[in-house]
């Protein structure tokens, strides 16, 4: 209930600053969504930066840089999840990656918006060492995906399957290379796909 409650006040919240800031700027959240949106395209780069992003943690575990975890699922916690894989890269990519530069508005900041909010974004997750360097760097990739498509869904639908992907990890013990090295594979097999017609058939 309570995760129901919270997700009900985000969407309130995020309702309200889009509503002043249309009334400021002419334009609203829903607007970035039209922005270079193919639904296979959209799944497929969030599945090969996700799938990328837990092999590189993965590699990093084994070499014993970051600390490995295993858990016990249980269905009390199934809430917490849903709730992290949805509402939570909602909100941190709406507060982190769009509505900064959306305030902002000068691209001659671009890229210093971009290192200050994935500063900001690394230091407000708990990690030790190292593991914040890799948030950093991960925050900045969701940056420069939304600079390029400007278009908030791709870093939101990658931050989702990315924690997914974590909790299938941290609760199954998701941790083989080989099946994530085949799904980026396949991943950008689709995302290329164009050039690779294009190649085959001329």
């Amino acid at each position: 209930m309570q995760y129901l409650l919270s997700a009900l006040i985000i969407l309130f919240v995020i309702y309200f600053i889009e509503s002043k800031l249309k009334e400021r700027l002419g334009n609203n959240i829903f607007e970035s969504f039209k922005n270079n949106f193919n639904v296979i395209n959209l799944v497929s780069f969030s599945v090969l930066l996700a799938s990328f992003m837990l092999l590189v943690s993965i590699l990093l575990e084994n070499a014993n840089i970051f600390v490995s975890s295993r858990g016990q699922f249980s269905i009390s916690s199934l809430p917490y999840i849903i709730f992290s894989v949805t509402f939570v890269p909602l909100i941190e990519e709406y507060i982190y990656r769009y509505l900064p530069y959306r305030i902002i508005n000068y691209p001659k900041y671009d890229k210093h918006i971009a290192v200050i909010s994935s500063l900001i974004f690394s230091f407000s997750h708990s990690a030790k060492g190292l593991e914040y360097f890799y948030i950093f760097c991960i925050a900045m990739i969701f940056s420069y995906i939304f600079l390029k498509t400007q278009n908030v869904l791709y870093p939101i639908c990658s931050h989702s399957f990315y924690n997914v992907l974590v909790y299938l990890n941290f609760y199954m013990g998701f941790d083989n290379v080989v099946i994530l090295s085949i799904v980026i594979i396949i991943c950008v097999l689709v995302l290329c796909r164009k050039i690779l017609i294009k190649k085959l058939t001329s």
